[in-house]
């Protein structure tokens, strides 16, 4: 299946930390998504959220979410190569 990929910035807790990242949004039956791992082209790990918190799109087709998220891993990876989610310093 072939996803249209926005950016969305949002807030997220994973490992007992708090961030404010940049992540790959897509959409699943009209309900938007943040991709947290892609398996090649296929969203292997996301989070729903909920619509009517989401803003945007701004000019750049990009989005901001205002609550925080829950990262579903276990633990954090840091590796980039798999993950759609990039923290913002």
């Amino acid at each position: 299946m072939s996803y249209h990929v926005s950016k969305v910035y949002h807030f997220m807790n994973h490992s007992g930390r708090h961030g404010y990242y940049e992540s790959d949004l897509i959409f699943i039956d009209g309900v938007p998504h943040i991709v947290i791992e892609w398996n090649g082209n296929e969203p292997d790990r996301t989070v729903a959220l909920d619509p009517v918190e989401l803003v945007g799109p701004d000019s750049a087709e990009s989005y901001f979410y205002g609550p925080a998220i829950e990262d579903p891993r276990p633990f954090y990876w840091n590796s980039a190569s798999i993950l759609g989610v990039r923290g913002l310093r």
